[in-house]
């Protein structure tokens, strides 16, 4: 591995935990103000983007256990956000989908978040945002499966 590259990585690294902290923070407290917390969100986003799912679909896209995605999809379906639906053609696969008020929750927690972090943005040159959105967006695309770039370091 090239050094210089391994050295950017780890700055890479250091910023980006600084930024999720500070962003996550901020969601957090839109969350507790709307009865929710950021588990839950996680699961309402996945849903919104990615539509219906199983239990066993959110467990693996979360890296989280069955139980863990049970507990959270309990919450969400008492609290009017999430529907859960046994398969009729196997009772084991249990299908959720998102609510309106998910939906709701989802766009306006983002809405807000986006809000809070554009107040940081605004001080950073319109350029270097466009450039920084597009190396943001070439890097997630690296790792994802499927993609050129990605599985090049396995865990």
């Amino acid at each position: 591995m090239d050094s210089d590259v391994l050295r950017d990585a780890e700055q890479l690294i250091v910023h980006l935990r600084h930024i999720r902290i500070d962003v996550e923070g901020y969601a957090r407290r839109c969350l507790a103000k709307l009865g929710s917390n950021l588990s839950q969100y996680a699961v309402l986003a996945i849903l919104d983007e990615q539509g219906e799912m199983t239990m066993g679909g959110l467990a693996r896209h979360l890296g989280t256990t069955m139980g863990a995605v049970t507990n959270l999809v309990d919450k969400l379906v008492n609290a009017g956000r999430a529907d859960r639906v046994r398969s009729e053609e196997d009772r084991r696969v249990v299908r959720v989908s998102i609510l309106p008020p998910g939906r709701e929750l989802v766009a306006r927690v983002t809405r807000d978040t986006a809000e809070f972090l554009a107040g940081y943005l605004a001080v950073i040159p319109p350029e270097h945002r466009r450039i920084a959105n597009d190396v943001c967006g070439r890097l997630v695309d690296a790792m994802r499966p499927g993609t050129a770039g990605s599985g090049r370091v396995s865990v």
